[in-house]
């Protein structure tokens, strides 16, 4: 009697430990099922995805300039230097159709030079529509041209004299993504290029400064899709 209820301890042992393992192996089955799943429907390919109508992009950049700085004085050039400036600028736009971008970007620059013991500070803000065009995944030509206000300091010693002035700004550049992210939604942002301004007095307009320069920036990109 004692060897029958053994046997029938053992046997019902066997098949609930059976069905209790059979149930744990079709939970890591449907597990796994719900894994690719997820696996299979995000995006397998950026070059598919990004730079698609609709898409959005925000850049945040700095770098350098430089190049020829001319102001004119009554329709006479009365000073040529060349300097350095520093800048930054911050864009946000959406892709109008695929490859290409449209929006806003807002630039400002700082500039100082120190030549025969007069000092000249030119601090100035533009805002100005971009085009964007990724000819290439990873690289894009970009124009962009608006108007802006220029401030700026003229001290010869104790004579000091500033001027507002506005007027036209323009550039343009080359551009290089280097994606930091798997699925290159957040990018390193370089590029080079050339910016242009012609900018009036604004109590004088017989008095300009035109400025052409080379441009080198470093900045980060996000794009939204």
């Amino acid at each position: 009697m004692k060897k029958l209820i053994l046997i029938l301890f053992l046997s019902s042992f066997c098949i609930h430990f059976g069905l209790a393992q059979e149930t744990e192996n079709d939970s890591i089955a449907n597990a796994g099922n719900y894994l690719d799943e997820i696996v299979a429907s995000r995006p397998t390919s950026v070059a598919s995805e990004a730079f698609q109508k609709g898409d959005v992009l925000f850049s945040a950049n700095f770098g350098l300039t430089h190049g020829k700085n001319e102001m004119q004085v009554n329709g006479a050039t009365t000073a040529e230097v060349r300097s350095f400036d520093v800048w930054g600028t911050g864009q946000i736009g959406f892709f109008a159709v695929d490859k290409v971008a449209i929006g806003l970007s807002i630039d400002s620059d700082i500039n100082y030079t120190d030549a025969a013991s007069i000092e000249t500070t030119e601090v100035g803000l533009f805002g100005a529509p971009f085009l964007r065009w990724h000819f290439l995944h990873k690289l894009y030509f970009q124009a962009k041209g608006g108007y802006g206000i220029q401030n700026t300091k003229v001290q010869d010693g104790e004579n000091i004299v500033k001027t507002s002035f506005n007027g036209v700004y323009g550039a343009a550049n080359f551009g290089y993504n280097f994606f930091i992210t798997q699925h290159e939604d957040v990018a390193i942002d370089v590029g080079a290029g050339y910016t242009y301004k012609q900018l009036v007095d604004a109590d004088n307009t017989n008095n300009k400064i035109i400025e052409g320069k080379f441009k080198y920036s470093v900045g980060i990109t996000f794009y939204f899709w």
